[in-house]
């Protein structure tokens, strides 16, 4: 039909054959999708050649975010630069899982990861702040995290520890600061958990981008998860995701590690 007539007059007008054409044609899509998508490492003791082995496909299937725990930034730089890829967003996951530390603490880390040239620092708060008078102590702090220069500071919060009422006062609270955006942590929760959760979510939502931090293993949930307005997907299985696209497709004119 029309379309392989395309791929047709592409071909000719390129000098290549149509199977390079659909080939390529089908990478920019998957990484259009995967431009969407970040990878997040918060486990404990990951190898530097796994962590190459993440910047390099991250690369390759032009992921749009790594956020990481603080002690991987200097790895994760270092392959950036070996791999030419200075440009590829990384960020720092500050006080995961919980967001217990002391705020002094989260501070010094932020301004630690900023010394290590991250491109953003997503901070942990506590549920707990979000509680009673605790509001006063959550306004406060969010308030001078969005002050922080360089910082590009977001925040984020345990979506399945806190009420909806206490999320609409969490949103209209960094609505009012310089906070960038609001990151909800879901942890193990099945996709049809996590589909009504947000649904409860976007009609509490403020000005700011909220993004998810889940385990995202498919491409039916990224779909899912589009149509609901999350601003960003960020999941450990990023790069996975990633793979079973090129696999699926038959890419041919991209190599992953």
């Amino acid at each position: 039909g029309d379309c392989g007539d395309a791929f047709v007059e592409l071909a000719d007008l390129l000098n290549v054959t149509i199977e390079q054409v659909k080939d390529e044609c089908c990478l920019f899509q998957i990484r259009k999708l995967m431009s969407k998508i970040g990878k997040v490492i918060v486990r404990y003791d990951v190898p530097d050649s796994e962590l190459e082995r993440v910047m390099y496909n991250a690369g390759e299937l032009k992921i749009g975010e790594i956020l990481v725990s603080p002690a991987y930034i200097p790895s994760l730089t270092r392959h950036a630069k070996k791999y030419g890829l200075t440009d590829k967003k990384i960020c720092a996951l500050i006080d995961f899982p919980f967001g217990e530390s002391l705020f002094k603490s989260k501070l010094t880390s932020v301004r630690e990861a900023i010394k290590a040239g991250v491109d953003g620092t997503v901070v942990m708060m506590p549920a707990m702040l979000l509680h009673g008078n605790n509001v006063k102590v959550f306004k406060k702090e969010v308030k001078k995290l969005g002050r922080i220069k360089r910082a590009h500071a977001g925040v984020a919060l345990s979506v399945m520890d806190v009420t909806d009422e206490e999320l609409k006062t969490a949103f209209k609270i960094i609505d009012k600061t310089a906070v960038e955006n609001v990151t909800l942590v879901f942890g193990s929760v099945s996709e049809e958990e996590l589909r009504v959760k947000m649904n409860a979510v976007n009609a509490l939502r403020g000005k700011k981008p909220v993004r998810i931090i889940a385990n995202v293993e498919t491409v039916d949930a990224v779909q899912k998860l589009t149509a609901l307005s999350v601003d960003g997907i960020l999941t450990p299985f990023a790069d996975e995701l990633g793979k079973k696209l090129v696999e699926k497709f038959k890419v041919k004119s991209v190599t992953l590690k």
